[in-house]
C-alpha cells in the first residue's frame, strides 16, 4: 500500500500553486506586451490561462523547481515569453513595463492566497492545504523580488536599464542573450538572496491570519 506523509502533500501543492502563479506571471508579461503593441505573443500561443504553453523551457520552468524544491525546498524558476520590443512605440519605456508585470503578477497570486487564509473556515490552521499554501505565499514574495534583481536577463535588468547609457547597455544586453546570464543568474541572485529571504518570510508571517 503506497502512503503519502502530511509533508509530501503539502509539499505538492506548493509545487503546483507555484506553477500556475509562475504561468500567470508570464500570462501577465504577454498581455501587457500585446496591450503595448507587439503581436509575438498571441502568435505563439500565450495570450492564454492555461499554465502549458507559459511554463517553457521545461528544464528550467518545471524540472530544476520541483527537484530542487523537493529535495532540499531550494527553488529557482526560470520560464520565458517571447516578445519583440522593435514592435512597441517607446521600445525601451515599453519594455520596462512589460518587465515589471510579471512580478506583479506574483504579488497578485500571493494576495489573493492571504485574502483565501482570512475567509474563516476556509482552510483550517495548520492542515496540508494551509502549510502548502503558505510555502506558495512565501515562494510567490521570493520570485517577485529575485525577478526584480537587475541582473541580465531578469526582469530588473530589464527596468535598470532604461537608466544605462548606451553603449553599457549593449554589453547587458549581449550579456542577456548568451547562455552565460543563466550562471551569472544562480551565482549572484542566489548570494543576494540569501539577505533577503528573511525578511520577506519576517513579512509573510506578519500577514497570516493568527
Amino acid at each position: 500500500m503506497i502512503t503519502t506523509s502530511p509533508k509530501f502533500l503539502a509539499d505538492v501543492l506548493t509545487i503546483v500553486l507555484v506553477l500556475l502563479s509562475t504561468a500567470f506571471h508570464e500570462f501577465a508579461h504577454a498581455l501587457t506586451a500585446t496591450w503595448l503593441g507587439d503581436p509575438t505573443p498571441g502568435r505563439n500561443g500565450r495570450l492564454t490561462l492555461n499554465p502549458i504553453p507559459h511554463l517553457q523551457p521545461v528544464l528550467t520552468a518545471v524540472v530544476l523547481p520541483v527537484v530542487m524544491y523537493l529535495t532540499n525546498h531550494g527553488f529557482m524558476i526560470l520560464a520565458t515569453t517571447p516578445i519583440n520590443p522593435s514592435k512597441f512605440k517607446h521600445p525601451l519605456r515599453d519594455r520596462a513595463i512589460v518587465s515589471v508585470a510579471g512580478p506583479i503578477a506574483n504579488v497578485i497570486c500571493a494576495a489573493v492566497m492571504i485574502g483565501i487564509l482570512w475567509i474563516p473556515g476556509a482552510v483550517e490552521r495548520g492542515s496540508v492545504s494551509f502549510i502548502g499554501i503558505v510555502w506558495a505565499i512565501l515562494l510567490n514574495f521570493v520570485i517577485a523580488a529575485f525577478n526584480m534583481l537587475p541582473i541580465p536577463p531578469l526582469d530588473g535588468y530589464w527596468i535598470f536599464r532604461t537608466v544605462l547609457p548606451l553603449g553599457l547597455r549593449m554589453q547587458t544586453d549581449e550579456l542577456a542573450r548568451s547562455q552565460a546570464s543563466f550562471l551569472v543568474v544562480i551565482v549572484v541572485g542566489s548570494f543576494v538572496m540569501q539577505y533577503v529571504d528573511q525578511p520577506i518570510i519576517e513579512f509573510v508571517i506578519r500577514l497570516l491570519p493568527y
